[in-house]
């Protein structure tokens, strides 16, 4: 009997990380609008390009959008300002109300990571869409902080779950060795 709780408990823990990432993913994903800003001829902007092209074409769930600060000086400097973005750094990439200054590889690994949250989280507000429509910057913000927080929040309580199943699991372990 105590063996099969014993099993029964390490099942748990080798399934737990499974199910809970099952859980943390959103099988359908939400469309991601990026906005990469560049100017017409810029080298940094031409690499950044090719490495959009290469590492996140290949996901569907991402619509591109190149926008030519020369084209749209206004809407450029609109979006630094509500992002208080004082860089003059290009590639300037805008994902929700996410902004990447240049494309060095910190930057790449945190423009994947934000793409990942963005996907699983189910109400994205696209602040460059906000602006261009004349809607409410202040509210696009706060709507996408509680993406970060909600991913965040997932990461502890399944944290805690395998903690208590792993102290659980020693006592029955010392139980057992008292009991002999």
């Amino acid at each position: 009997m105590k063996k099969r709780i014993y099993l029964g408990i390490l099942f748990l823990l080798l399934c737990f990380p499974i199910v809970t990432k099952a859980l943390a993913t959103n099988a359908n994903y939400s469309m991601v609008n990026l906005y990469f800003f560049c100017e017409k001829e810029n080298s940094e902007c031409d690499s950044g390009r090719e490495w959009l092209e290469n590492e996140l074409m290949t996901n569907m769930h991402i619509n591109v959008n190149a926008v030519k600060i020369e084209d749209n000086q206004e809407l450029f400097d609109k979006v630094k300002k509500s992002l208080k973005v004082k860089s003059k750094k290009l590639p300037f990439i805008v994902l929700g109300t996410n902004a990447f200054t240049g494309l060095n590889n910190t930057n790449k690994e945190h423009l994947k990571e934000a793409i990942a949250a963005y996907q699983d989280a189910e109400e994205v507000c696209d602040l460059v869409s906000t602006i261009k429509n004349e809607g409410d910057v202040k509210a696009c913000i706060k709507q996408n902080k509680k993406i970060y927080k909600t991913k965040s929040n997932l990461l502890i309580y399944s944290l805690s779950a395998i903690g208590i199943l792993v102290i659980i699991g020693a006592i029955l372990f010392i139980r057992k060795k008292n009991l002999k």
